[in-house]
């Protein structure tokens, strides 16, 4: 498996259009720019890109909101 790490959405789109990827993970919080936003971005050049959120729940504030496009949400293998 190979994977790129980018700590800034910016570098990501860079390798994104640069490059071809099976699947982007997201972080909802980045120093430049929201997860959300990002994935806007990478949507506008590839609808079909498989894009990932991992997140946990807060258990006073409830799950992240997702994505304005609909997806299918999967239940984190990180909660306990």
């Amino acid at each position: 498996m190979r994977y790129t790490c980018a700590a800034m959405a910016r570098r990501g789109v860079k390798y994104f259009n640069e490059h071809s990827y099976d699947l982007c993970v997201l972080d909802v919080m980045m120093p430049d720019k929201d997860g959300f936003s990002l994935a806007e971005e990478i949507r506008s050049e590839n609808e079909q890109a498989p894009i990932v959120f991992p997140y946990r729940q807060e258990p006073d504030r409830g799950p992240v909101s997702p994505v304005s496009k609909p997806g299918r949400r999967l239940p984190s293998p990180l909660q306990s």
